[in-house]
């Protein structure tokens, strides 16, 4: 199947311009054109964007992914770099997710105060202290008394 940019953007949901500076950037080098002179996008093509933007959106850098697509290698080489390239990047994106997880635990745990302290507002009751505020302020005055 061959396609021209526009096609090509709405599948991969990159816009044209971006499909353009890949192929500038030398992460898709030899895109096809017609008589025209237009790009003209095959299968492989398409299957090759959508691998570059998952890398992108993993925060690979273009340099990067450049490496990872040049292919300039022997074929045993080419697998085994990018294996490498691959594991490097899935233990990148483990430890986002970890910092993802506690930062979401850290906004559950505010969440869960700010109901109970509405809940408390709106009864007419006191607004209770928040648990975490206390034991981090607890833990600042611990900090800054004993580096007197």
């Amino acid at each position: 199947m061959a396609l021209g940019i526009s096609q090509a953007a709405a599948i991969t949901g990159l816009s044209a311009h971006t499909l353009r500076y890949y192929e500038k950037e030398g992460l898709l080098p030899r895109v096809g054109r017609d008589a025209t002179g237009n790009r003209i996008f095959t299968d492989s093509d398409l299957e090759n964007l959508l691998l570059i933007r998952c890398l992108k959106e993993t925060g690979m850098s273009i340099k990067e992914i450049r490496a990872f697509m040049s292919g300039q290698e022997d074929e045993g080489t080419m697998l085994h770099n990018r294996l490498s390239v691959l594991k490097r990047q899935e233990n990148h994106v483990l430890a986002k997710i970890m910092a993802y997880q506690k930062n979401r635990e850290l906004i559950g745990d505010k969440l869960a105060y700010y109901q109970q302290a509405c809940a408390a507002y709106d009864s007419g009751n006191p607004v209770p202290v928040c648990d975490l505020c206390a034991l981090r302020k607890n833990k600042i005055r611990q900090f800054l008394h004993s580096n007197k």
